[in-house]
């Protein structure tokens, strides 16, 4: 029987109720959404999931998983990586060429999150090993893409009673099913009578990276028992279209999962299921003999992981290196032999071929942004063998960020973005030419920047930015691939592409300010963002390569909660839009923050509402508390924050609420139960705690209205150092 030490739980998190101050930092972004919250990811973090294969759909799945913070994630191969993996199995690096799948994923996944405890089986999953191992796991993620490895996961499966999560990718085409799951839904056997083995006919790595993601959230929700499962779902993705599964509930004549166990112990002892596991995708071989790896040293170019990229000024010039895109002289012509080895299984598919292979190695695209869309867009357009990419960001990492933005580390903290992302991507892909512009896109430099690239990718988190971008493309006459996420919910569409419309043609005027969200008040799930990049850098691949449909004119929404999608038709190219209509107004850029009325940046702006004398800094609340001053204090926030931390004897009102007749009864019920006519506001930082007293001086005009300076961030700085900043 197979045995692993490694496989011993750690101390579970639920003993204690507790998440370390780097913890809640480091998850606050999902922590605040109402459906997760502090017990969510407590469960998250008592989670143990197996991710079976650790090729192009177990990189990405293994990726969103230990960002997201699950406590124990097995990872699950006996394949050596191989530089035809690379353009799609994106945990792996040309040095580590020969090396196991398995200890070259965990090498990146433990700099990512040292918090989670990664276990290692390199092994190959049989009859004698499969009971054994999946018995330790929650959750299992079938990333094999192999039917007979699939039937092996679902017998092991029933009989230790897991769901697994499986996916199954084959050319543009792929399907994501929940097997096995606690509600009665069916087993792979259910639904699979027969197990025929697909012919190879090749892979697209953003494709692979949307499915791995899809697997990884599945498993998220299972975990932390939100949202509902997708029992089915098919994925065109040359035509970005979705569609729902209409499974069948489970067969109670199942010789797997049905009524009689009795078939289920006689399968797993007598090996009905043919243990060969012969895909090529994901590090499984056929019988012993290994195909031939191309070694490091034949690459073309550098292939330096650390020191062979740019570097540009911090300053807010544009970098003197350009990108060689729209007919340069640099134009390749032909692909060398390290090339065809590599990006073989994506050449292999008959819409791409070498015709469009050489297309992508003479792209030019832009990344704006290296945040949560950033990361996964350029990771897999860099897999893809887009020969230029360009990274624009002015912002450098937080721990905040790394529950979704996937390429920088816990070491990278403090660096500047545009340098960490650099880094990842060239020692995936040292043939690549990447530029780094560490600048703030504004009116004055984003025509000189987008000039040299053919198409753009907005990955950015606010409207005054969109605004900037959409309209220097269209001056530019250059495509926008825009992707947007926030809280469980995503959407995707392509912009001034073939007379489609632009930003403009739909959002004429930009949103009140105040009614805009960003993920770092409204929360976001970090894996979400990951399944729009992936769907961005898929998008532009089709651009480049004439293939499919764009997502020109319609919009692909997504929710997470749900696992579902919607393919929505958007109004055509509008004649009189101000940029791109037949008598354009906006002929060059404009102040864009002053015609949004609000920063182009997602940090959370100040607020200055009070004057000093209506305000009280955490010192002087201190002091009022030692001295038994009567009050009520108002905590403004949403109610899932109090599971973070709190101030005890707070009221919790959030402030949209503040102004409605019933809260309004219950806070004069508060004030007369405690004889007090004072009231003080307090929040996160010191902005909602504002609005909140502004609305209350309408209404309590015989009170004393107040608000905390700072809010809960201040009070842990300067008062209480053992509650968390978040």
């Amino acid at each position: 029987m197979y045995s692993d030490n490694n496989l011993i739980k750690p101390t579970s998190k639920d003993a204690c109720q507790l998440l370390s101050h780097e913890e809640i930092a480091r998850y606050s972004r999902q922590m605040i959404l109402p459906e997760l919250g502090k017990p969510g990811q407590i469960l998250l973090a008592n989670a143990h999931v197996l991710v079976i294969g650790c090729g192009s759909l177990g990189c990405p799945a293994a990726l969103y998983l230990t960002a997201a913070g699950i406590g124990t994630i097995g990872l699950l191969d006996y394949g050596t990586v191989e530089l035809s993996n690379l353009n799609r199995e994106v945990l792996h690096t040309e040095h580590g060429v020969g090396a196991s799948k398995v200890d070259t994923a965990s090498s990146f996944l433990k700099t990512l999150n040292s918090h989670v405890n990664i276990v290692l089986h390199k092994i190959t999953l049989n009859k004698e090993t499969a009971c054994d191992i999946i018995q330790n796991y929650d959750i299992i993620l079938d990333c094999s893409n192999n039917a007979h490895t699939a039937c092996i996961i679902n017998n092991a499966c029933v009989f230790s009673r897991k769901p697994f999560v499986s996916s199954h990718l084959q050319g543009f085409e792929c399907h994501l099913r929940v097997y096995n799951s606690a509600d009665g839904g069916p087993c792979y056997k259910c639904l699979n009578s027969t197990v025929d083995l697909d012919p190879v006919t090749g892979s697209m790595g953003a494709l692979a990276g949307v499915m791995g993601c899809m697997q990884a959230l599945e498993a998220i929700k299972l975990a932390a028992k939100i949202g509902s499962a997708s029992s089915g779902l098919l994925f065109q993705g040359a035509l970005a279209k979705f569609e729902k599964e209409n499974l069948q509930e489970r067969n109670k004549s199942c010789e797997v999962c049905g009524t009689d166990p009795v078939q289920l112990n006689k399968l797993i002892e007598e090996q009905i299921c043919d243990i060969r596991t012969v895909h090529h995708t994901n590090g499984y071989k056929n019988g012993d003999e290994a195909a031939k790896v191309m070694p490091v040293k034949e690459l073309s170019g550098n292939t330096g992981f650390h020191e062979n990229y740019l570097i540009c000024s911090t300053s807010n010039e544009v970098v003197s290196e350009t990108a060689s895109g729209n007919g340069s002289s640099s134009h390749k012509m032909e692909l060398s032999s390290a090339e065809i080895a590599r990006y073989s299984s994506q050449m292999n598919l008959p819409e791409l071929g070498k015709t469009g292979q050489l297309l992508l190695s003479n792209a030019c695209v832009l990344v704006v942004g290296c945040g949560g869309l950033g990361c996964p867009s350029s990771l897999y357009l860099a897999a893809a063998g887009v020969g230029t990419i360009g990274l624009l960001d002015y912002d450098e990492v937080e721990m905040s960020n790394l529950h979704r933005q996937v390429l920088h580390t816990e070491h990278g903290v403090g660096t500047a973005k545009v340098d960490s992302v650099t880094k990842f991507l060239k020692g995936l892909n040292s043939t690549l030419k990447i530029i780094p512009h560490k600048v703030v896109l504004d009116s004055r430099t984003a025509l000189d920047v987008i000039k040299s690239y053919d198409i753009v990718l907005d990955c950015t988190d606010n409207v005054a930015t969109r605004y900037l971008i959409n309209d220097a493309c269209v001056l530019s006459n250059k495509p926008l691939i825009s992707g947007a996420a926030l809280r469980w919910e995503g959407q995707i569409t392509v912009y001034n592409y073939k007379d489609g419309p632009c930003y403009r043609c739909l959002f004429p005027k930009p949103p009140p300010p105040e009614t805009v969200t960003n993920c770092s008040d409204g929360g976001v799930m970090g894996v979400v963002p990951g399944i729009i990049g992936c769907m961005q850098a898929l998008e532009t691949i089709k651009i480049i390569t004439n293939i499919g449909s764009p997502l020109s004119s319609a919009m692909l929404l997504f929710n997470g909660l749900r696992g579902s999608f919607q393919k929505i038709k958007l109004r055509s190219k509008q004649p009189h839009c101000v940029v791109c209509g037949d008598n354009p107004t906006i002929t060059k850029l404009i102040d864009y923050e002053q015609f949004c009325g609000a920063k182009a940046e997602d940090k959370e702006a100040g607020v200055s509402l009070l004057s000093r004398d209506q305000r009280l800094t955490v010192l002087e609340y201190k002091n009022m508390l030692a001295s038994g001053s009567n009050h009520l204090l108002l905590d403004v926030r949403q109610p899932v924050e109090l599971g973070i931390c709190c101030l005890d004897n707070a009221v919790n009102i959030p402030y949209k609420e503040i102004s409605r007749a019933h809260r309004i009864e219950q806070i004069k019920l508060a004030l007369k139960e405690r004889k007090t006519s004072q009231v003080i506001c307090l929040c996160r930082r010191g902005n909602d705690s504002q609005l909140a007293a502004v609305a209350l001086k309408k209404v309590l005009q015989d009170c004393v209205v107040k608000d905390i300076v700072g809010g809960l961030t201040q009070w842990a700085r300067l008062v209480d150092n053992s509650m968390p900043i978040y």
